[in-house]
This record gives C-alpha cells, sequence and structure tokens, in this order.
C-alpha cells in the first residue's frame, strides 16, 4: 500500500486557500470596477454579478475544503 507523505494533504490545503483567496481577489475587483466611471448603470448591474458569481465560488470551495 502506498502512503502519501504529509505534506501531499498540506500542498493541497494550500492550493485551495490559494483559490478562495484569488476567487475574493476577482470578488473585490469587480466590485471596485462596479463603482468606476463612466460606466453605466448596467454595466455596474453585471460586474456586480459576476463579484456575487466570484464570492460563490470562493464560499463553495471553502465549504468544500471544510468537508474533507
Amino acid at each position: 500500500m502506498f502512503h502519501h507523505p504529509p505534506t501531499v494533504p498540506r500542498t493541497a490545503e494550500a492550493g485551495c486557500l490559494a483559490e478562495i483567496r484569488r476567487w475574493q481577489h476577482e470578488a473585490e475587483r469587480l466590485r471596485e470596477g462596479a463603482d468606476a466611471e463612466p460606466l453605466n448603470t448596467a454595466q455596474s448591474a453585471r460586474l456586480l454579478r459576476e463579484a456575487h458569481v466570484a464570492d460563490r465560488r470562493a464560499s463553495d470551495r471553502l465549504e468544500a475544503m471544510q468537508e474533507h
């Protein structure tokens, strides 16, 4: 039977945390963009929807990580 070295789970966890941080950063960047001039209301709304999706992806990834 092959046993993974203890660094494998830690490396996977670090990768998951990095992915979560990337999604959170993307959500923040999109929210900042939604407030920028000279966007119209529809453009701002689209960026805010995309920010919500990025937030959801970060949350989903965190939940999946906590389940394991």
